[in-house]
């Protein structure tokens, strides 16, 4: 089978810094391609990944313009606007020159240029065609305040509605890891994918040295709970006067930084909570083996890798009960969301009964130790083959 990947804007920062989506389809092509398929993977510009290191994969880059690794959802749609035109012409000679059928077409995310062209593509070489959705945007009238700034949370959920619409509109088959989102909220496909995420986490760290109670590691942005966090942790200080919490993360802004400056000192957390900014693999992997629990009260979540990855290391998390965590099937970590006091009484619970926590840290590593990147390409490539045997079979009705 020949794949035709589209990430037309994203990727990897200098820095080395990108997000989970992008991890994600970039391991799937990996092993596809390991496995004997023919892995067209076409990136942006802007990209900074050194794709010298996937000799697998056949990597083009398409030139784009104002299409930021890390901005607003306007600058997305704007730059996929800008892009498109030279995009276009780049991707109708690569397909026309390179990819065979039986071949499929997948847009790495729901921006609107990967969408686009996916779009065009399937029009013009009739082939099938599918979208990733990592997680479909709640509305912005759903905890509005907790998740930051209203404006951008209203454009990030019109930008899904703009891509579930052009996905239904041009027959395109969307990808997700929670389907019944879809019925959930109204919408109606002939036909959906469900995508699974994995780990490729290499060896186990050695044995467990926790020396701090708590950590987050994630986006620090307002939308990932963050302000909730230090509210949660004040809360938990009262009970637990020396308990440290550890944030490592991007920051969202200066102003955002700022701001929980501010909080942390009009909350007394500032011998309490340490923030150490963007940590690498092993600092990240190091930081959870020192760590008892994983608090993450994020509002806006598709599978959440970093829940995955504290979970594999035997970290336990402490989450809000969102649709995204539905794989880990654990109660006993899930709190209402926006309840910060159940969230913080959990906290101090597992941090009394060490015998709980680590019967609930063995029985969620032995869970997510089970979606392994082999066997999540193996089950997409499966439901590829049936894509394609449908699309074959309704070409030859209409012909």
């Amino acid at each position: 089978m020949q794949v035709l990947i589209l990430q037309t804007a994203g990727g990897f920062a200098s820095t080395g810094e990108t997000g989970g989506g992008v991890l994600y389809i970039l391991g799937l092509a990996e092993e596809w391609a390991s496995t004997g398929h023919q892995v067209n993977f076409v990136t942006n510009s802007q990209d900074q990944c050194v794709y010298s290191q996937h000799p697998t994969l056949s990597v083009y880059r398409s030139p784009a313009y104002a299409a930021p690794l890390d901005s607003s959802p306007l600058n997305f749609f704007l730059g996929a606007m800008f892009s498109h035109p030279i995009q276009w012409r780049f991707l109708k000679s690569l397909v026309s020159a390179k990819l065979l059928k039986p071949a499929i077409i997948l847009a790495s995310s729901p921006y609107p240029s990967d969408v686009f062209a996916a779009l065009r593509l399937r029009k013009t070489f009739g082939l099938p065609a599918a979208v990733y959705f990592h997680h479909l945007n709640p509305p912005p009238w759903w905890h509005p305040m907790r998740r930051g700034h209203v404006i951008r949370a209203a454009m990030n959920w019109l930008l899904t509605l703009f891509a579930l619409s052009l996905s239904k509109l041009g027959g395109l088959t969307p990808v997700l890891s929670q389907p019944d989102q879809l019925d959930r909220t109204g919408w109606k496909f002939q036909r959906w994918m469900a995508s699974q995420y994995f780990l490729d986490v290499g060896q186990d760290s050695g044995p467990r040295q926790p020396v701090c109670e708590a950590c987050f590691v994630g986006r620090v942005a307002p939308n990932k709970g963050v302000i909730d966090l230090l509210r949660v942790w004040k809360i938990v200080t009262e009970t637990v006067p020396k308990a440290k919490l550890v944030i490592a993360g991007k920051r969202y802004s200066r102003r955002f930084e700022k701001l929980l400056g501010s909080y942390l000192r009009q909350l007394g957390l500032l011998k309490s909570v340490e923030y150490r900014g963007y940590l690498s693999t092993e600092e990240k992997r190091k930081l959870l083996n020192q760590s008892r629990l994983f608090v993450y009260p994020s509002y806006e979540e598709g599978w959440s890798l970093g829940v995955m990855e504290a979970a594999y290391y035997g970290v336990v998390p402490i989450i809000y009960d969102l649709p995204a965590y539905e794989y880990l099937d654990c109660t006993d970590i899930k709190v209402p969301v926006g309840d910060i006091h159940s969230m913080a009484q959990l906290i101090v619970s597992l941090l009394k009964d060490k015998s709980r926590a680590s019967l609930i840290a063995r029985r969620l590593k032995a869970t997510v130790s089970g979606y392994t990147r082999q066997t999540i390409a193996r089950n997409q490539i499966a439901q590829f083959e049936l894509l394609l045997q449908e699309h074959a079979q309704a070409h030859s009705r209409n012909s």
